[in-house]
């Protein structure tokens, strides 16, 4: 069974034996980006149609937890460790 759209060129998955679309039984390191291409796509289509960024509050991850996530709590606590 072949995946849908951009996964359909890159891997397959063993086949439900329905013919029929499936959900892959493993994962590989590009599925989160297909997951992060979807999510995308949405909020810019709701963007689109709500022209409101506010009406998606609800999805949005803190800015102390995405600093955590992608290490810039650390750094700055380095940066302020070997202040001059």
């Amino acid at each position: 069974m072949r995946l849908p759209g951009a996964a359909a060129g890159l891997r397959s998955c063993p086949s439900s034996g329905s013919g029929s679309s499936s959900t892959p039984s493993s994962s590989s390191p590009v599925d989160t980006l297909f997951v992060a291409v979807r999510a995308i796509q949405g909020f810019l289509a709701g963007l689109k149609e709500k022209d409101d960024v506010l009406a998606f509050a609800d999805r949005y991850i803190p800015s102390a937890e995405f600093n955590e996530l992608i290490g810039v709590t650390e750094q700055m606590a380095l940066g302020e460790r070997y202040k001059a």
